[in-house]
């Protein structure tokens, strides 16, 4: 009996579900954020790739597979385009910062991925509500975590239950910090 490769790479090939050798894809596929390949105007012959921003490190950008050379300023890097002229790229923080960064090559501003749509902000930034009880630095990392999770490359209804589960653990940490300092004697 042969078996299907694509089975294989999803982790269901012989129908144990998720095994010793599949937890670590599963956990690779959730925790790991591949490099994104831009095209910018001058690099035709050039790879430029950007490494998403993960949970405890900031944007990455590869030239050809090796990290870019930095600027003379914090946050610039210089490249070198087809016709040898070296270019001056910067990344521009969107959403204060919350998203993931455009990439300002010269006067011209590139989108690394398309922006979030107005509904996925509306779900996200439920937990900042938490500002008006008390709640300002729980409910703003719950607002960071839950744009980092919608942009995870999972189904939509994952992204919707971890950010929910974030909500809900933020809102569960309120009320119980609270409780223990705020209740009455």
């Amino acid at each position: 009996m042969e078996q299907d490769p694509e089975k294989n790479r999803a982790g269901q090939a012989d129908g144990r579900g998720v095994g010793p050798t599949n937890t670590g894809r599963l956990i690779k596929y959730m925790v790991y954020n591949p490099p994104l390949t831009i095209s910018i105007p001058d690099f035709t012959h050039q790879k430029v790739e950007v490494i998403p921003p993960g949970l405890f490190r900031g944007t990455q950008l590869l030239i050809n597979g090796q990290p870019a050379l930095h600027g003379v300023r914090r946050g610039e890097y210089r490249l070198t385009d087809d016709h040898g002229q070296t270019v001056t790229v910067k990344f521009r923080n969107q959403a204060f910062g919350l998203d993931y960064p455009q990439l300002m090559v010269g006067r011209q501003f590139i989108n690394i991925v398309q922006p979030l749509k107005w509904y996925w902000w509306a779900w996200a930034v439920i937990p900042f509500f938490l500002v008006t009880f008390g709640g300002a630095l729980g409910g703003l990392i719950a607002v960071w975590f839950n744009v980092r999770l919608l942009r995870r490359p999972w189904y939509w209804l994952a992204r919707m239950g971890a950010t929910l589960g974030v909500t809900l653990l933020a809102v569960a940490s309120w009320l119980l910090l609270y409780l223990c300092f705020f209740r009455a004697p």
